[in-house]
């Protein structure tokens, strides 16, 4: 399964989605914008879609599937 969402992620409700009866693993990576770099200040981080990300996460998925023979995955990318 692929996500692309304008909307903070959930890392609960992401667990949900991927959750099998077998064993497994989820991975998640969180990206935090530091307050300040240097003596550069930081009010945030603004996200723009570019490309066709949908297709490049199904991509992903499909090789992650194939080469590791993994039941299901779960890619979500926030814009």
């Amino acid at each position: 399964m692929e996500i692309v969402t304008n909307r903070p992620v959930d890392p609960g409700a992401m667990f949900e989605k991927i959750r099998k009866s077998g064993a497994g693993s989820v991975l998640l990576h969180y990206a935090v914008v530091k307050s300040q770099t240097g003596e550069r200040v930081s009010a945030g981080i603004h996200f723009e879609k570019a490309g066709d990300l949908e297709g490049e996460l199904r991509a992903l998925a499909a090789d992650i599937k194939q080469r590791w023979k993994i039941e299901d995955v779960l890619l979500v990318r926030r814009i």
